[in-house]
């Protein structure tokens, strides 16, 4: 899959930067949640990333318990270790 970004914004926060670091943290501590992160494009501002088989919940219908589990799981797995997030994800991301 590849994404694009649009340049760098009035406000300072560059949402490139700011995916490139969460996905690169993220493949650290908790790979089986997160796509591969394949390439990143400084110049032209765009990611190349591994492609994940999936569906989309369906709007009105609950996630399933499991969706649920996978995601608290996913969220303890990037909050474990605050020195290490610091490390590799600025503040701006």
């Amino acid at each position: 899959m590849i994404k694009g970004f649009s340049s760098k914004p009035k406000s300072g926060h560059d949402r490139f930067r700011a995916e490139v670091e969460f996905l690169n943290y993220a493949q650290m501590v908790a790979s089986q949640f997160v796509p591969k992160l394949l390439h990143a494009d400084e110049v032209g501002r765009s990611v190349v990333l591994e492609y994940i088989e999936g569906e989309r919940f369906k709007e009105g219908r609950a996630p399933s318990r499991e969706s649920v589990d996978q995601a608290i799981a996913f969220m303890q797995r990037l909050n474990e270790d605050y020195e290490i997030a610091r490390k590799y994800v600025s503040g701006g991301a």
